[in-house]
């Protein structure tokens, strides 16, 4: 019931640019998996990019269209209770870059978490 979209990258430039990983009727997702803090801030930053470049047409189709834009984090935990628990100010701050990027187009800001407690 998913497309995958990791591969259906666009080149801007010499700029290699990946719209999302996976959709389906109701989400476009994004998943990244943590190694480090930084990997979850990469993973924001580049959906947040990939909305900004889509609705201004550079991404050839909008796969945004009418979904929920979700961000699916794999994150090397043992418990999460809420997204602040990540004490990171940079990444506290680019998901609030992603909700408001993603509000703004009439879209619904969705984040998963996945824990995998090694």
């Amino acid at each position: 019931q998913y497309t995958q979209l990791h591969k259906d990258n666009v080149y801007i430039g010499k700029y290699c640019i990946e719209k999302a990983d996976l959709m389906d009727q109701s989400n476009v997702i994004m998943i990244k998996d943590q190694h480090q803090q930084a990997d979850l801030v990469y993973l924001i930053k580049q959906a947040t990019t990939s909305l900004r470049l889509s609705d201004a047409g550079e991404l050839g189709e909008n796969v945004f269209v009418g979904h929920n834009v979700c961000l699916w984090m794999l994150v090397e935990r043992k418990t999460l209770d809420k997204l602040s628990d990540f004490k990171s100010f940079h990444l506290l701050d680019a998901l609030n870059d992603f909700k408001r990027e993603v509000t703004s187009k009439n879209l619904t800001p969705v984040v998963w978490v996945s824990l995998n407690p090694n």
